[in-house]
């Protein structure tokens, strides 16, 4: 059954092809007829007529299909409209529609514009699926369009260098912002298809000056489009309108002196070069940027223009934005740069807190040369073994840790002794002997031996000055000037028996006695000089 309607459409359709008028009204009757039987069949039909197919054909039969395709077209935009729209295709994505459009879009490949033209504008956007704002179906209508512009664009180029035109594919991309002006397709699509098909330096160059001209009217409305309902776009629209902003600021050094050189009179043109410069001036508020030199001339340059052309240009307000423009930005107008740079800010700060250090230190007034020395040594100090010394001394208890104001105050009142140079005499710096740390009380009756420092405790374990004591020693009651004899133990046993022979009152005595009062020195040089001459005669 289906196949037999759709034969006896296909009959009807070549009916189109007679001369006489009386007959195509017949022919038109009898199709609104198969539509109200099977639309969708029938309209199914109509479309097969205006695709265009791939199978070789010579130029009669392509005549006879072009004209026939043009009949078909006129009737669906004409006699058919109503009866698609009203009663077969009345809501959107029903199967009526969905085969309509389909065909249609297909359609658009065909190579008369002016089909094209009454595809989109009389046919599609009549249908409910392009009733809304950007519609699924409106971004298909608009990627279809921008397709056909992109061949026709290559075409347009050709082996041309130069002054190309964009004859080819103004059609399509007039019919491209038809369709974005009506809000059915997202605009951004048509704004990016400008950027990367025209902008590109070395495709501007080649298009004259008529044809940059109607780039920019294009595109300057296109970002006015994206613009107009920047309120209700997503986080993620709004951030892609703002890039091309951007890149709308970047491009405006070759899109500016094109327009300059034109010298418009058109309205549209002045309209497009406000939007330019207003994207301009909303980058230089928001991000910094600064306007470069060459394009400040061509500012200047539009400015003298737009006086000359006065009120018939409509260019009231477009004097306000270059002298925004052309003024130095402010401090407040350009974001502070965060300085990331660890390692370069540590310096800057270090160095400026010296002084400030300095400047604490001079109010405090001079410190003595021992406090300052001992806060200077005390890390190394610390450091240091204790020197313990022999008899009843009492070793120092650990007191409880301190609070940190407790801490300063014993580190600024306790007075370290001073270090002892290297070129100090040696008076100063020699220790006691072995003997004389082992018979303290002979040590300190000759008064040979030089003074013992007293210990300090280690710097972790430092008392206040009222409760510091030092324990007094054996070795401190000698006196400074006492001469130094040496460190041996020989020296030593002999500097003990003078000692206590001068203590004692001279006395006669037999060679017995005076034999067990020799002392020990006399008795070690006898032996070691019977030694040396037994190991003389031995030789």
């Amino acid at each position: 059954m289906v196949c037999a309607r759709k034969f006896a459409t296909d009959i009807t359709l070549l009916s189109f092809r007679l001369d006489e008028p009386e007959e195509v009204t017949v022919v038109k009757k009898a199709l609104l007829e198969h539509l109200d039987m099977d639309s969708k069949v029938t309209l199914g039909v109509l479309c097969d007529q205006l695709v265009p197919i791939d199978e070789p054909m010579d130029e009669e039969e392509k005549a006879i299909r072009d004209r026939l395709g043009s009949l078909v077209l006129a009737f669906i935009a004409g006699e058919a409209k109503r009866a698609i729209i009203e009663r077969h295709a009345s809501r959107a994505g029903n199967e009526q529609e969905q085969v309509l459009i389909d065909g249609l879009v297909k359609a658009l490949s065909r190579p008369s514009i002016a089909d094209a033209s009454r595809i989109v504008r009389d046919i599609l956007l009549s249908l409910p699926s392009f009733k809304g704002r950007f519609t699924p179906r409106g971004d298909e209508l608009l990627q279809t369009l921008l397709s056909q512009a992109r061949v026709a664009q290559k075409d347009d180029l050709g082996s041309l260098k130069q002054s190309a035109s964009v004859k080819l594919s103004s059609p399509y991309l007039k019919l491209a912002d038809f369709v974005v002006k009506k809000g059915v397709a997202d605009p951004i699509h048509l704004l990016r298809f400008y950027f990367v098909n025209f902008i590109p330096k070395m495709i501007w160059q080649r298009f004259s000056e008529a044809a940059q001209l109607f780039v920019i009217i294009h595109l300057a409305e296109s970002l006015s489009e994206c613009t107009k309902y920047i309120s209700d776009l997503q986080p993620a629209q709004l951030e892609s309108v703002k890039a091309l902003q951007r890149q709308v600021a970047d491009a405006s050094s070759i899109l500016l002196p094109a327009l300059v050189q034109s010298k418009p009179s058109d309205v549209r043109a002045w309209n497009a070069c406000a939007v330019i410069l207003r994207a301009c001036l909303e980058r230089q508020t928001t991000t910094g940027w600064h306007v470069p030199s060459n394009l400040a001339r061509i500012l200047e340059d539009l400015s003298r223009l737009a006086q000359t052309q006065g009120s018939d240009a409509n260019v009231g307000g477009l004097e306000g934005v270059i002298r925004s423009l052309l003024q130095p930005p402010t401090s407040a107008s350009i974001p502070p740069k965060l300085d990331t740079d660890v390692a370069s800010a540590e310096p800057s700060s270090r160095v400026a807190s010296i002084p400030n250090k300095r400047k604490a230190d001079d109010t405090q007034g001079p410190l003595p040369m021992s406090s300052s020395r001992g806060l200077l040594i005390q890390g190394h100090a610390s450091r240091q073994p204790q020197t313990w010394s022999f008899g009843s001394v009492e070793h120092p208890r650990a007191q409880p840790i301190s609070t940190p104001v407790q801490a300063s105050t014993h580190v600024s009142n306790f007075q370290h002794p001073l270090k002892r140079s290297k070129t100090e005499d040696a008076t100063e710096t020699a220790r006691p002997s072995l003997l004389s740390r082992m018979n303290p009380a002979a040590t300190s009756a000759t008064g040979n031996l030089p003074r013992k420092p007293a210990a300090h405790p280690p710097s972790s374990l430092q008392y206040p000055p009222s409760s510091l004591q030092y324990l007094p020693s054996p070795l401190q009651s000698a006196p400074a000037s006492a001469p130094f004899l040496g460190i041996s133990i020989k020296g030593a046993a002999k500097a003990a028996a003078n000692s206590s022979r001068s203590s004692t009152p001279p006395k006669l005595s037999s060679l017995l006695d005076r034999m067990k009062d020799k002392d020990l020195s006399e008795r070690i040089d006898e032996g070691e000089a019977g030694r040396k001459r037994k190991w003389k005669g031995k030789v």
